[in-house]
């Protein structure tokens, strides 16, 4: 298994560094799916977690975690 720069294993977890490469692509995978999509709720599951409950015009339904811990 061949291994790109950048990524690493810990614990059998695939660890990658978050560069500016990677935020573009974040970015851009956000813009492109989530263009328009409108908040319907918002979860608070604990005090690291945030699930935002998201209806786009195609109406489809889409839930995005947004995590700070580090564990995931």
């Amino acid at each position: 298994m061949d291994v790109e720069q950048g990524v690493t294993f810990e614990g059998g977890k695939i660890v990658m560094s978050f560069d500016g490469i990677t935020t573009n692509a974040i970015v851009y995978e956000l813009n492109t799916v989530l263009a328009n999509a409108r908040i319907e709720k918002i979860y608070v599951p604990n005090k690291s977690e945030i699930i935002l409950s998201l209806h786009t015009q195609e109406r489809t339904n889409i839930k995005l975690l947004i995590s700070i811990d580090a564990n995931n």
